[in-house]
Formats: C-alpha cells, sequence, structure tokens
C-alpha cells in the first residue's frame, strides 16, 4: 500500500517554503491519489524534497510553476536547483545549498 507524508518549513533567508513528501510502498503513479499539494504564496521560491522517483518531482514542479521560482533539493549535493523562474532575481540553473539537518531533521 502506498504512503505519502508531507510536511512545509519556511526557509526565510530565501523567501522561500521547502516543501517535504515522503513516499512509502510504491513509486508508480498509485500514489497521485495521495497527493496533498501545500499552499505557498506566489510571492515566494517553493523548493521541493522527495525521496520519491523523479516523475514526481517534476509534477510538483508543475504544480508551483506560478510561484517566483521552484527548486528541487537534491540531499547527495545538498543543493536546491532552480527549474522554474519567474524572476530576473533568481536564473534557472541557479542553486542554494541546505544542509541535510535543516531539510531532513530527525
Amino acid at each position: 500500500m502506498a504512503t505519502l507524508a508531507f510536511g512545509i518549513q519556511e526557509v526565510p533567508e530565501l523567501n522561500a517554503e521547502l516543501l517535504t513528501y515522503r513516499v512509502g510502498g510504491a513509486d508508480d503513479k498509485s500514489i497521485l491519489p495521495l497527493l496533498i499539494c501545500m499552499e505557498v504564496p506566489a510571492n515566494k521560491g517553493v523548493i521541493i524534497y522527495t525521496n520519491g522517483p523523479k516523475w514526481l518531482k517534476e509534477e510538483l514542479a508543475k504544480v508551483y510553476k506560478k510561484n517566483l521560482w521552484v527548486a528541487i533539493y537534491e540531499p547527495e549535493t545538498e543543493e536546491a536547483k532552480v527549474v522554474i523562474s519567474n524572476t530576473p532575481e533568481v536564473k534557472v540553473g541557479s542553486s542554494f545549498k541546505l544542509s541535510r539537518e535543516f531539510v531532513n531533521p530527525e
């Protein structure tokens, strides 16, 4: 059975919200009905972190495409790479350093 846990955390120094989605039990699109998209004001950036498959990151990025910018967090590099931008101040391809401890507190 597929499970999905999620959370939201403010990143004030980046004027952004960190959205965390943890997937369990499935990596196919059967988890889509479980997907709950958290509301983030359009004038903020969005950082997405998920242990789910690549397609889930892409689907979530599409949901927030009207936000100031969207970045995907990669724990291997401890960076959030910008994949969508609606502001000249933040370029697609740029990245932000975020520690694993900040993104994934245990």
